[in-house]
């Protein structure tokens, strides 16, 4: 014990009087003469009583307790002078993990090449290694990475280090549970850690520090309406005022978690959004070429790997590294590289909890010829127009409020092909659809929605996709109907957005009507969708049912087809995939059948939902 505490007392650098209380606190602990017991029952005359065995004033004890002295900062004793039950622990030996373990590390993972972060290396990289390299040692950099989880946040602040070369060290996560005691914890290696490093030659990382952001030090408490509320802001401002090291700390907490008090104190910030699929390539291209298989994995695959699935940087590296030693050593075997990467990804992001990505492509049988579009532009102009748009927004500025923007409007009944086109737009212009849903866009606290939007336009708006909103009068919804102020600020921002937005916004609706005035204003070109014209009957008849092997209409069959009202493309999708499946050939009669009755249902839906000859609309 007393090779322990003389080890305790190098490591926080105590003076005598300091470490005569912590003595004093041991002694206490082990009830020496019943003095814990007593000065517990004394309540405040019991810190005098304390005081006197140390031979000292009471003001001078409570001065060695203050909340800023070492002993309370680095969580040695608590506010009534006791000792530290993790402390005591070490003390007699029950834990004998190294005592700087506790509470810091030097980090020995390998380091991502600089390269391999491309843009963000030489964006925001090259200004942090000056940053860093011109800072005062008796004066702290922090340096706060944030953003969307698996971005590469941590393997940049190690690569960071590695450029800069110093040695970082990262502060330990070293608790059970999310207990207060962590915040509180983790604060106490970090000023560990700071008071035993070089600040010249050393770089500190704070890894998910979502907890110590958010709580502002002190913990924080549930809140049912929106983030988490601090309780002592003031904790997480003295540190970030006292630390001498430069220290980046990693979140994928939301910029507006942090209180604005705390967010000034960063002296430089980086926000870590969603990788896009050419810098998703490019690192995959960077991460084979390191581990020396480029030449079994073409750029296609890549590409295809890399719109699949959304892994992180070190993700990426930890299925190539698997792969190569799969190649090199697995002799017995003939290594696939896409079902082998495959394999390994699926696992992956499983593990995570996340799901892979496959492109979405149009309906087989899909064609613009056969649809019913009501308006002055065909379909035809409308593709060529974004085509001119995209090739337009490369010489025109985004923030020229002249430029023309390209939102597109399309409503009209289910079915009727508005969410195909919106693909097929997507695949013939090779630009990737996003899509978002009321779904994916709301949010349960106040604000969360609005953030929700900015943050869908910002995704599609930096790899210049097509963002498209499926279903969007839940989330258009004229105004003047509004009970709620929510339903008004989501319509506020969505409008705002549109009038920005760089890229190629398209909207669908089967309740045109429903929508806001002002939203309907900022569409490009409004496209109405509507049931299939005779000819439309007759080119999806030919197009989805030639596979099935069906024959030719007979006049008598296509009499009957062309009397079928209401009908739409999604109705022979539905009606080929219920033949999918099927013994035997199928004739058309049994089709026309079956598109007799997709009709029936829809006109039976509709006249259920009438009531007294009065339609009943959405409330």
């Amino acid at each position: 014990m007393a090779y322990r505490f003389d080890e305790l007392c190098q490591l926080y650098k105590l003076a005598q009087g300091e470490s005569d209380a912590l003595a004093l606190a041991v002694m206490a602990r082990q009830k020496y003469g019943g003095m814990e017991q007593l000065s517990g029952r004394l309540g405040p005359c019991g810190m005098a009583l304390r005081a006197t065995f140390l031979g000292i004033t009471p003001e001078v004890y409570l001065r060695l307790l203050a909340p800023k002295g070492k002993l309370r900062r680095f969580g040695c004793l608590r506010k009534d002078g006791s000792l530290d039950g993790d402390l005591w622990t070490y003390l007699i030996g029950i834990d004998d993990a190294p005592l700087t373990g506790r509470y810091f590390r030097k980090s020995e993972e390998p380091v991502l090449p600089w390269d391999f972060f491309g843009e963000l290396a030489t964006k925001h990289g090259e200004f942090l290694k000056r940053m860093i390299a011109c800072a005062s040692p008796t004066c702290g950099v922090n340096i706060l990475l944030y953003g969307e989880p698996g971005t590469g946040k941590s393997s940049f602040a190690r690569a960071l280090a590695h450029e800069l070369g110093r040695d970082a060290y990262l502060v330990a996560q070293n608790d059970k549970n999310l207990s207060p005691g962590m915040v509180s914890s983790r604060f106490t290696g970090l000023r560990i850690c700071d008071e035993q490093l070089p600040p010249e030659t050393s770089l500190i990382i704070v890894d998910e520090a979502d907890a110590m952001l958010e709580g502002g030090g002190g913990g924080s408490f549930i809140n049912l309406f929106g983030p988490p509320r601090h309780k002592d802001k003031g904790s997480l401002n003295d540190i970030l005022d006292e630390i001498h090291a430069p220290c980046v700390w990693i979140t994928n907490s939301q910029a507006d978690w942090l209180d604005p008090s705390n967010r000034r104190r960063f002296d430089y910030s980086v926000r870590f959004d969603k990788l896009t699929r050419e810098q998703q390539t490019a690192v995959w291209r960077n991460a084979a070429l390191r581990h020396g298989i480029s030449n079994a994995l073409s750029d296609d695959l890549l590409a295809r790997i890399a719109e699949r699935y959304t892994v992180s940087a070190g993700g990426i590296d930890l299925a190539l590294r698997n792969l190569s030693a799969m190649q090199t050593k697995d002799a017995t075997h003939q290594t696939d590289a896409e079902a082998t990467l495959a394999s390994l990804l699926d696992a992956h992001v499983s593990l995570l909890g996340g799901r892979d990505a496959p492109r979405q492509r149009e309906c087989s049988g899909y064609s613009l010829d056969g649809l019913n579009i009501k308006g002055p532009v065909p379909l035809p102009r409308i593709e060529s127009a974004v085509r001119r748009f995209k090739k337009a927004r490369v010489r025109q500025s985004d923030a020229d409020p002249d430029t023309p923007r390209m939102n597109l409007l399309l409503f009209g009944p289910p079915g009727t092909g508005k969410t195909a086109f919106i693909h097929y737009l997507g695949q013939s212009l090779d630009l990737r659809v996003v899509t978002k849903t009321g779904s994916d866009l709301l949010g349960m606290y106040v604000g969360e929605t609005e953030k929700n939007i900015r943050n869908a336009f910002r995704e599609a708006g930096r790899e210049g996709s097509i963002l498209f909103l499926d279903e969007i009068d839940g989330l258009l919804r004229t105004r003047a109907n509004a009970q709620r102020g929510w339903e008004v600020s989501q319509v506020n921002e969505i409008l705002r957005q549109m009038e920005t937005f760089g890229g190629v916004l398209a909207c669908a609706t089967n309740f045109g009507d429903n929508l806001d005035p002002a939203a309907l204003r900022r569409f490009t070109f409004k496209l109405e969708f509507d049931y299939l014209t005779e000819d439309g009957k007759r080119t999806f008849f030919r197009r989805m049912f030639t596979p099935l092997n069906a024959g030719k209409l007979t006049p008598e069959t296509e009499r009957r087809l062309l009397g079928i009202p209401d009908l739409t493309p999604g109705d022979f999708r539905t009606v080929r995939q219920e033949c999918h499946y099927l013994d035997g050939s199928v004739s058309p009669a049994f089709l026309i059948d079956a598109l007799e009755r997709e009709s029936a249902a829809k006109r039976g839906l509709r006249a259920r939902n009438r009531i007294g000859g009065f339609a009943v609309t959405n409330v």
